[in-house]
């Protein structure tokens, strides 16, 4: 019982980490992008690229699903054979 405990809170701290990450991640190419902008206004086409990748930060902090848990368990099933 101890160890599924352990899992648990591992899985969760895992989540806790995945939200902290993409949240950096997101604010780091929102201000990439506006310092871009800061030099010049021809740099908003960059916004093609700024704009998804925000988007997918977001997402990841949004969502339920816990992507870092799921590739750490698949690699340990690999190992596993």
């Amino acid at each position: 019982m101890a160890l599924h405990r352990q899992d648990a809170r591992f899985k969760r701290n895992a989540h806790i980490r995945q939200k902290i990450y993409a949240g950096l991640f997101t604010a780091f190419v929102i201000a990439f992008w506006a310092w871009l902008m800061s030099y010049g206004c021809v740099y908003v086409w960059y916004g093609f690229l700024a704009v998804p990748l925000a988007l997918y930060g977001t997402w990841l902090m949004v969502t339920e699903k816990n992507y870092v848990w799921e590739m750490l368990m698949q690699e340990r099933r690999e190992e596993r054979g």
